[in-house]
C-alpha cells in the first residue's frame, strides 16, 4: 500500500514575504505633513512640486525623559546637595536658587536668587502654570519642562512651509558639486584662519578642523548646518583677500569665486532652515555670509538682514546669560563670542544705514567673552575656563567687547542713540571715566601687545583709536550750543580727531594688516576729519595747525588712491570741504604757504574731472559749486554728526561712516 501523500492544505506555508514599508515623500517629511504615500503624492501634486521618495525613515527626536524618571532625578540631586556632594545637575542655572536647604517657616519661599543673572531671568510661563504651591517659584518643576517640550514639538510640526523670503524655493538641493577640491578646501580654510578668524572668534578652530577633516572624506553627506557653516567659511575666506592672490591661488577671479560659494551658502542655509533654526552652526554661517557681502550693496538691505539674525540669536537665548547657563561651558562661551560679534557688526551696519537704536544698548546681560586661547576652550570642559593671561589669541576680540560693553551704558553713547535708556543703564565698572578706562586698558592689555605681531598691532592701533573716538563723543555731549570753549579745550578735542586719523594711517599703510584690510577698509574716519576740518576752517592759525594738515594729507595718501581715474561723489564732497579749510589759511597768512601733497592731489583731481565734462554740463545747470551744506558751519562746538554714534569696534579703529551722501556710490573709493 503506498504511502499518502500530504494535501498542499496540510504542508506548511512558507511565510509570505513582509511588503516593503512604503515612506513619506520628501517634501512632506521636511514640512511635517501627513503624505498620502502615492508618488506623486496629493500634498506635492497641490503644491506643484517635485515629489521624491524617500529612501531612509526621517530620524525622530529622541523623546525627553517622562515625568516619573524627572522627579527621581530631581529628589537624588535633592539628596546629594543636603549632604554637600559635589555633581553636574540637570539644570546647572538653577543652582543658585536650590542649593540652600528648605526654607524655614519664617523664610520666605519666593526669595530671590543669589545668582544676578537668574534673578534678572524673564518668567516662564511654562513654569507659572505648573508651578505647585509652596515650592521655589526659582526652580521649574519637571512638569513644566514635558510639557513645554511636547507643546513646542507638536507646534513645529503643525507649521508647513518656514521658506518665506522670496526666492527661496520648496525642494533641498544637492550641494556636493559646488564644493571647491580637497585641496582648496584646505587653502580656504587656512585663509580663513589666518585672516578672519583672529577678529571674530566665532568659529572653534580646533575643533571645526576635525569636523572639515571627517567632511571631505564623505562630501555628499554632511549635516546641513555644518554645510552651510562651511560656504560661509569659503565666502569670508575669498572676500577677505585681494583680486591678485585669488588669481594666483585659485586661478579664478575673486567675484567669480565669491559669487558661487555666496549662492551655495544661500542654498545651504536654506536647507538648514535657518529661519526656524535654533542651531549655532547655522547662526554663524548666516552671520558670515552677512559679512561677506560687498560694501557696496545698500546698507540698509544689509542692516534689516542683520535684524533677521538678531532676532533669531534672540530666539535663541545667546544674549541671556540665564539662558547660557543651561549649556556646557565651551557651548555657553562660543555662543558669547557670537552674540557680541553680531551686536557689534550690526551697530556698524545701522550707523550707515542711518538707524540710530541699534542692538548694542544696556538692554541685554550676556557676559564679556573671556581672553582665552582657543587650546583652552575644550567641548568636554565641566567647569567654566578662567580667564588667560594678557596676551591670547582672543586678545582682540575680547578688548573690542570690553570696550563695547562699557560704551553702550555710558551716556554719550546713548544720547547718540537712544536717550530713552540713559535710566535703564547700569552702573559704570570701576574705572568710572573714559579716560580711567584708556590708561587701565593700556597698562593691563597693550602694553604687552608685540608691534610685530599682526593681531596684536591691530588691537593697539583699534583700541586707541576707539578711545579718543569716544572721548571725543564725550567732548560733543558736554558741550552746550551757544557757548564759548576755551583754547585748550578746542586743542584737547582737535588732538583726539588727530588721533583717530593717525591710527587709521598706521592701520591703513602697515603690512601687518593686509590679511584684515576686509575689515579696515570701510571704517573711514570720516567723524574725524569733519572736526579737523571745521576747526582749522576756523582756527586756520592755531597751535596745531601745522601738525593738523601733515596728518590729513598722509592719511589722505593712504585711503586715496592716485592712480583712480576720477573721484567719486564722497571723494569731490571730501575734498571740497578740504579745499576750503586750506583757502581759509591762505587768506590768513600774507605769503602763500607751500601746499601739501593732499591739497595738489585734490586740485588736480577736481580740474581733471571738471575738463572731461560735456560743454552742456555747466550750460544746462550743473552746479559745480561746493554744496552750503558741505561747509558744515556749525553753531559753536556742539557738533552733532548724525548716525555714527560709537557702536561699533569698527568705530574703536579708523573712525566712522558718515551717511549723508549717496549710500550706492559713495563707498565704492573704499574699495
Amino acid at each position: 500500500m503506498s504511502a499518502e501523500l500530504p494535501s498542499e492544505q496540510s504542508l506548511p506555508q512558507s511565510p509570505r514575504p513582509k511588503p516593503a514599508r512604503v515612506l513619506a515623500c520628501v517634501q512632506c517629511q521636511q514640512r511635517k505633513i501627513k503624505c498620502n504615500r502615492k508618488f506623486p503624492c496629493y500634498n506635492c501634486k497641490q503644491h506643484e512640486v517635485q515629489c521624491v521618495p524617500a529612501i531612509q525613515a526621517r530620524r525622530r527626536k529622541r523623546r525627553f525623559p517622562e515625568k516619573d524618571l524627572l522627579e527621581r532625578l530631581r529628589h537624588y540631586e535633592h539628596l546629594l546637595r543636603q549632604n554637600h556632594v559635589k555633581f553636574d545637575p540637570l539644570h546647572p542655572e538653577a543652582e543658585g536658587a536650590v542649593d540652600a536647604d528648605e526654607p524655614s517657616d519664617h523664610e520666605q519661599v519666593d526669595a530671590p536668587p543669589t545668582n544676578p543673572h537668574i534673578a534678572f531671568a524673564a518668567k516662564n510661563i511654562w513654569q507659572a502654570w505648573t508651578q505647585e504651591p509652596g515650592t521655589n517659584s526659582h526652580t521649574s518643576p519637571p512638569i513644566a519642562e514635558v510639557l513645554e517640550d511636547s507643546v513646542k514639538q507638536a507646534w513645529s510640526e503643525t507649521a508647513e512651509d518656514d521658506n518665506m523670503l522670496l526666492g527661496t524655493r520648496k525642494t533641498p538641493v544637492d550641494l556636493s558639486t559646488f564644493h571647491p577640491s580637497t585641496v582648496d578646501i584646505f587653502k580656504l580654510w587656512q585663509i580663513y584662519l589666518d585672516n578672519v578668524n583672529p577678529l571674530l572668534k566665532v568659529t572653534h578652530a580646533p575643533t571645526v578642523q576635525v569636523r572639515i577633516i571627517e567632511a571631505v572624506g564623505n562630501i555628499s553627506n554632511i549635516p546641513s548646518p555644518f554645510e552651510a557653516l562651511l560656504f560661509s567659511i569659503y565666502c569670508m575666506a575669498i572676500f577677505s583677500i585681494e583680486d591678485e592672490q585669488c588669481l594666483s591661488t585659485f586661478a579664478t577671479p575673486k567675484s567669480d569665486l565669491l559669487t558661487k560659494y555666496q549662492f551655495g551658502c544661500q542654498q545651504a542655509l536654506t536647507n538648514a532652515g535657518f529661519l526656524r533654526s535654533a542651531d549655532r552652526d547655522t547662526l554663524t554661517a548666516l552671520y558670515l555670509y552677512l559679512l561677506s557681502i560687498p560694501l557696496l550693496s545698500d546698507p540698509r538691505s544689509i542692516c534689516h538682514l542683520l535684524g533677521l539674525a538678531i532676532r533669531i540669536a534672540q530666539c535663541m537665548g545667546i544674549h541671556n546669560e540665564s539662558v547660557l547657563a543651561k549649556h556646557s561651558p565651551f557651548e555657553a562661551e562660543m555662543r558669547r563670542r557670537l552674540w557680541w560679534s553680531l551686536v557689534i557688526y550690526d551697530a556698524r551696519r545701522s550707523e550707515m544705514a542711518d538707524h540710530k537704536d541699534s542692538s548694542l544698548s544696556p538692554l541685554w546681560d550676556c557676559r564679556v567673552p573671556l581672553n582665552i586661547n582657543d587650546s583652552d576652550l575644550r567641548a568636554e570642559m565641566k567647569e567654566d575656563p578662567t580667564q588667560g593671561g594678557n596676551s591670547t589669541d582672543a586678545m582682540f576680540v575680547f578688548i573690542r567687547s570690553m570696550l563695547a560693553d562699557f560704551v553702550r551704558n555710558t551716556a554719550s553713547h546713548l544720547e547718540f542713540t537712544n536717550p530713552a535708556l540713559k535710566l535703564t543703564a547700569k552702573e559704570l565698572p570701576k574705572h568710572g571715566s573714559l579716560a580711567a578706562l584708556q590708561e587701565s586698558v593700556e597698562q593691563e592689555y597693550l602694553q604687552y601687545c608685540k608691534p610685530d605681531n599682526p593681531l596684536h598691532f591691530v588691537t593697539m592701533w583699534m583700541a586707541r583709536a576707539y578711545m579718543a573716538k569716544a572721548r571725543l563723543w564725550d567732548h560733543y555731549m558736554s558741550s552746550v550750543a551757544g557757548t564759548s570753549r576755551s583754547t585748550t579745550q578746542l586743542d584737547h578735542a582737535l588732538s583726539l580727531a588727530l588721533t583717530m586719523i593717525e591710527c587709521d594711517t598706521a592701520l591703513t599703510t602697515s603690512p601687518l594688516t593686509r590679511g584684515f584690510q576686509w575689515m579696515l577698509r570701510p571704517y573711514f574716519p570720516f567723524p574725524a576729519y569733519m572736526h579737523i576740518i571745521q576747526d582749522l576752517r576756523r582756527r586756520p592759525l592755531c597751535r596745531p595747525a601745522s601738525h593738523a594738515w601733515e596728518v590729513l594729507s598722509n592719511n589722505h595718501g593712504a585711503r586715496f588712491d592716485p592712480r583712480d581715474p576720477g573721484p567719486t561723489p564722497l571723494a569731490r564732497a571730501l575734498g571740497r570741504m578740504i579745499l576750503t579749510a586750506w583757502e581759509a589759511l591762505e587768506a590768513a597768512l600774507t605769503e602763500q604757504p607751500l601746499a601739501p601733497p593732499m591739497v595738489t592731489a585734490i586740485r588736480e583731481k577736481e580740474a581733471t574731472f571738471t575738463h572731461k565734462l560735456p560743454p552742456e554740463a555747466t550750460s544746462h545747470g550743473l552746479d559745480l559749486t561746493p554744496d552750503p551744506l558741505l561747509s558744515m558751519d556749525f553753531t559753536g562746538d556742539t557738533v552733532e554728526f548724525q548716525g555714527t554714534g560709537f557702536d561699533s569696534f569698527a568705530n574703536m579703529g579708523p573712525g566712522s561712516y558718515m551717511p549723508f551722501f549717496d549710500q550706492g556710490s559713495s563707498l565704492s573709493f573704499l574699495q
